[in-house]
């Protein structure tokens, strides 16, 4: 039995081991990812960037945001990558604090689950309706099954992969035209989108530090195949937006951290 639960503690110890190495080159690399593609590097979050009201960021009991590379983008607008998790508490009553207990105060444990994701996030001279573009698997399915709140368009394979829902109908279908509806096949459904007041949020699963400047080029070539119609019925909005950040302070932020 000794011999059994020492082999289960040299396991853990090997695991925690390998998660701290992996942890620290990650860490190591993500600075050198972001001086060879010319882009700013923070540990942290210089801007606030879950203050943005997106779904995603409104997800769970807390929110963090760490690892920000940001730069300019060919297009003149600021755009940035992050990692983001989001956690839910849970009270586990069977785990019991012993110093706790002999201190009269309170035995039960709260334990976090997180879920991991980078994002690339980048504003545009206007704003716009709140749009989810979600991709279509695991509990959204079963969601859009329950509400059928989402918009359907000519796209079969599209309509498939992706669940679509905005404040406004119309905006959404002026948004993602037929070129739009290509462009997002070609994600394979690996990305979640939100437009929120002059905000675009591209997000997918946590990525290794070399996807950082990818991500963010993905972001560019989806700003570059916003249909002109968009602007045309949607034209530019007042300089500060809902997160109350300018344009210009966001710059003045920006060269501040770097």
């Amino acid at each position: 039995m000794a011999y059994a639960l020492l082999a289960v503690f040299m396991v853990l110890g090997a695991i925690s081991i390998l998660s701290w190495k992996r942890y620290a080159e990650r860490q190591s690399d993500l600075p050198k990812i972001a001086r060879c593609a010319g882009l700013s590097y923070s540990e942290g979050d210089p801007f606030g960037s879950a203050r943005v009201p997106f779904q995603l960021f409104r997800l769970g009991d807390g929110r963090e945001v760490h690892n920000t590379m940001w730069g300019v983008a060919p297009d003149g607008m600021p755009v940035r990558a992050f990692d983001y998790s989001y956690y839910t508490e849970s009270t586990d009553n069977g785990s019991l604090n012993l110093t706790r207990a002999l201190e009269g105060g309170d035995v039960t444990e709260k334990q976090r689950r997180y879920r991991h994701y980078t994002c690339a996030l980048a504003e545009v001279p206007a704003v716009w309706p709140h749009l989810v573009i979600q991709p279509e698997k695991g509990m959204t399915r079963l969601v859009n099954f329950l509400d059928g709140a989402d918009l359907e368009f000519e796209s079969g394979e599209f309509n498939r992969m992706f669940r679509v829902t905005c404040e406004d109908p119309q905006f959404a279908r002026t948004f993602i035209d037929a070129q739009m509806i290509d462009f997002l096949l070609t994600t394979k459904g690996e990305f979640q989108i939100e437009v929120k007041g002059r905000w675009i949020l591209v997000a997918g699963q946590q990525l290794p530090p070399r996807g950082f400047p990818g991500l963010m080029n993905l972001h560019n070539a989806l700003r570059s195949r916003i249909p002109p119609l968009v602007w045309d019925l949607y034209p530019q909005g007042p300089r500060a937006s809902i997160d109350g950040l300018g344009l210009g302070e966001l710059g003045v932020r920006g060269r501040e951290a770097s």
